[in-house]
C-alpha cells in the first residue's frame, strides 16, 4: 500500500494495473495461466479502490460468464468511470480484433452509466476503418486512443493517408518532426469528422477523444 500513497503524494488521481492478453487457451497455454493474470490484475484494482485514486480496470475474460460479471462489477462500483483494454496481442487479424471488440462493447452495453474507455493497441487505420470510436460512442461512452503507430511510421518517413483506405505512404522529403504533427492532425481531423454527425452540431467534441 505504500506504493498508492506514494502516487497519491505525487498528485496522481487514478491507475490501473498491469496489462496483459488472455490468449487462447490450449495444451502449451493451460487455462490457469490466463486465471492466474486476471487475478493478479484483479487484486491490484481492488487494493487501488481502497485509496483514494482512482480504479481502471483493465477489461480482459474468458468467457460471457467474465463478460456479465465486468458488467455487473462496472454496475455496483459507481466510482469507476473509466476502463481500458489493451489489444496489442488480440488483433492480428481483423476478424480477431472484431470479435475481441464486440466482447467489450457486449459488456459496455450492459453498464447503465457512460463509461470512458481507454484503447491501447488498435492503430490509428483499424481506428478510422472499422469506425472503432464511432461504435464506442453510439452506446454512450467516450474514448480515449492510445496510438503509437503515428510515432512509429512518423520516425521511418510515412505520412498517414486517409481516403477509402487508410495507408502510410513513405515521404522523404519531410522531416520525422513534420511529418509527425502532420499525422496527428489528419488523424484527428478524421476521427473527429467522422464522429461530429453523433452529436448536437452545437457542442464541441474535441473533448470526447484524445489521440497520443
Amino acid at each position: 500500500m505504500e506504493l498508492y500513497r506514494q502516487l497519491e503524494l505525487c498528485g496522481f488521481s487514478a491507475m490501473t494495473g498491469a496489462t496483459f492478453s488472455v490468449t487462447k487457451e490450449s495444451e502449451k497455454m493451460p487455462a490457469s495461466h490466463n486465471i492466474a493474470m486476471m487475478l493478479r490484475h484483479n487484486q491490484v484494482i481492488d487494493e487501488v479502490g481502497k485509496t483514494s485514486l482512482n480504479p481502471i480496470p483493465n477489461i480482459y475474460w474468458r468467457g460471457k460468464t467474465d463478460r456479465d460479471k465486468w458488467s455487473q462489477w462496472l454496475n455496483e462500483n459507481k466510482n469507476v468511470h473509466s476502463i481500458s483494454r489493451d489489444f496489442t496481442l488480440t488483433k492480428r487479424s481483423k476478424k480477431q480484433f472484431l470479435m475481441h471488440f464486440s466482447g467489450l462493447l457486449e459488456i459496455l452495453e450492459n453498464v447503465h452509466r457512460p463509461i470512458h474507455v481507454i484503447l491501447i493497441g488498435v492503430g490509428i487505420k483499424w481506428a478510422i476503418e472499422l469506425r472503432v470510436i464511432e461504435r464506442l460512442i453510439e452506446i454512450g461512452c467516450t474514448c480515449s486512443l492510445l496510438a503509437s503507430d503515428i510515432v512509429f511510421y512518423s520516425k521511418y518517413g510515412r505520412r498517414l493517408i486517409v481516403g477509402d483506405n487508410v495507408m502510410w505512404e513513405f515521404n522523404p522529403k519531410i522531416s520525422k518532426e513534420g511529418l509527425f504533427e502532420s499525422n496527428l492532425k489528419i488523424a484527428q481531423k478524421s476521427i473527429l469528422e467522422s464522429i461530429r454527425p453523433l452529436f448536437n452540431p452545437n457542442k464541441s467534441t474535441n473533448s470526447l477523444l484524445c489521440v497520443s
